[in-house]
């Protein structure tokens, strides 16, 4: 459960979580999300959707510019199937861009490699 703490005469809530400081009245914390209310625990998932659609779409980017490596593509494909299989999840755009970086990358490696191999 949070606890609350009095900073320089303020009350704030202390994240069980990421030990984050959040305002007295949120609803969840402001640095990871995690609910702290029955109401915001309905929006947890859409949360940790955001979060691993934003990761989808960075590793993406990684696989892209490092596409001769075959392990960031496949990364980034697997956390953008991730992001788009969180429950709760609306509109994921950073997963589907994540998994066409991926994807992209992971045929510019296969071209790479032939080209290197024959």
């Amino acid at each position: 459960a949070p606890r609350i703490t009095e900073i320089a005469g303020k009350q704030r809530i202390i994240c069980p979580s990421c030990e984050g400081l959040s305002p007295i009245d949120a609803d969840a914390c402001t640095c990871c999300g995690m609910p702290f209310t029955m109401e915001a625990a309905a929006t947890a998932g859409s949360v940790r959707a955001a979060r691993g659609s934003a990761t989808a779409w960075l590793t993406g980017v990684v696989a892209l510019l490092l596409f001769p490596l075959v392990i960031p593509a496949i990364v980034a494909i697997f956390f953008a199937v991730r992001a788009l299989l969180e429950p709760g999840a609306r509109r994921p755009v950073g997963a589907w861009i994540g998994a066409a970086l991926g994807c992209v990358a992971l045929i510019g490696a296969m071209i790479f490699w032939y080209q290197v191999l024959h």
